[in-house]
């Protein structure tokens, strides 16, 4: 754009052919050769037809030659006409739709881009008014408002997306028009709409992958490969594919309901449901009626049909006793029937439902301390422990601490798309 701006030019760059080289006229102003073409015009403004160029206008030395007014008209048409072919060259090069117009709204400047992003030939709107082929238009918005509109969004029809930028055209501070800069963003929206259905085909190949795997094998999300992991892994698996009641033991976030679930997946009753109830997160006097279910009418409040308790959801399938310790010694009891006759009665009822589960429990606690300390049931106690598995601690395992970091990091990445 400099270029452009040949009045800041100095004179003494101006053309040899502007210049009279002989007949030095000392009654013509004067000016100095590094002066820019802004003061001669100047001087030509105040009426003098001829100006003198010195290197020193002062003491009248370094004399360089006369221009007329009329050689500096010349000058002036042919470097117009050298700025409006490059700018012409400039908007038709250019990749983004250019329109101008006037401060009336007549098009003044339609480039080539303008032409194939709305079909309209240049010849056909220039020096019409804009409102003839738009409506709401962004050109006119900032004529009236005299500020620029960015990032604007537009859809001239379907199908068709375009950014507009707007900018007001400023002539010592008035509004002479305003120009939009249009860039056709059609192909951008596509590729962001292809991308985002590739993401989510991505998400749900994945995901199809990882139940692929958890069905090849079981114990896929049971993670750890620190030697007395996998001395438990050898067990699970060997008894897995029995009906055996298991005693997983363990401290609090070992995974104990996470090696239930794949001691579930990889049995006989994989295809059946796994329901877990937490032994110490129901109330007493409501934990009969959530593991056995209860008649219609059976107690206040209870609904008329009736209510089918764990072991009727679990009937096929899978009991997990999640934090077996801390059930009531009462309750205790009729648990200890219940794995001992098969049969239990849901409240208020007076047949027996036959039991087809199989049974997992687990605890953080030493049952075998709470057995000699008269806290539990050494005949349940029995009962439960056919197989007993200890988990480890995280602290008795630290190879699988990097593993797990890596699992973490890469869950809760995926779960906030960071």
């Amino acid at each position: 754009m400099q270029e452009l701006l040949f009045f800041n030019l100095p004179v003494k760059d101006l053309p040899g052919e502007c210049l009279v080289l002989s007949g030095e006229d000392l009654g013509c102003p004067s000016i100095s050769g590094e002066r820019s073409l802004s003061s001669l015009f100047s001087l030509f403004g105040t009426g003098a037809e001829r100006v003198a160029v010195y290197d020193n206008p002062e003491s009248r030395s370094g004399f360089k030659g006369i221009i007329d007014w009329s050689g500096f008209l010349l000058f002036l048409q042919a470097g117009m006409q050298a700025a409006a072919a490059r700018m012409h060259s400039l908007l038709q090069s250019s990749n983004d739709a250019i329109c101008m117009v006037d401060k009336q709204g007549v098009v003044v400047i339609w480039n080539r881009q303008a032409e194939i992003l709305y079909g309209i030939k240049e010849q056909e709107i220039i020096g019409k008014d804009i409102t003839l082929f738009f409506d709401k238009l962004v050109l006119t918005k900032v004529l009236q408002s005299k500020t620029p509109v960015l990032g604007s969004y537009h859809q001239p029809w379907p199908g068709t997306h375009v950014l507009i930028n707007s900018y007001p055209v400023l002539l010592n501070g008035r509004v002479i028009g305003s120009v939009s800069v249009e860039r056709d963003i059609t192909n951008m929206v596509t590729l962001n709409r292809d991308l985002v259905k590739a993401i989510k085909r991505a998400d749900f190949l994945e995901e199809e992958m990882v139940k692929l795997g958890q069905e090849s094998d079981p114990f896929a999300e049971v993670y750890g490969r620190s030697d007395n992991f996998r001395e438990v892994l050898v067990v699970a698996r060997k008894v897995a594919a029995t009906d055996a009641v298991v005693l997983i033991s363990g401290a609090s976030g070992t995974g104990k309901e996470v090696l239930a679930r794949a001691l579930h997946r990889a049995g006989l009753r994989r295809d059946k449901p796994f329901i877990a109830i937490n032994c110490g997160a129901i109330p007493y006097h409501l934990f009969e009626s959530e593991l056995f279910g209860y008649e219609g009418g059976a107690f206040t409040g209870a609904e008329k049909k009736g209510k089918p308790g764990k072991f009727a959801l679990a009937h096929g399938g899978t009991l997990f006793l999640d934090e077996i310790s801390e059930l009531n010694p009462a309750l205790q009891v009729k648990l200890l029937r219940v794995l001992q006759e098969q049969v239990y009665y849901p409240v208020g009822g007076t047949r027996p439902s036959r039991v087809d589960v199989r049974i997992i429990a687990a605890t953080n606690r030493d049952l075998a301390k709470l057995v000699e300390e008269g806290r539990f049931r050494e005949d349940l106690y029995y009962r439960l422990n056919v197989v007993n598995i200890k988990l480890p601690s995280l602290r008795e395992r630290k190879k699988d601490i990097p593993e797990l970091a890596y699992l973490f990091l890469a869950e809760f990445s995926s779960a906030y798309k960071k």
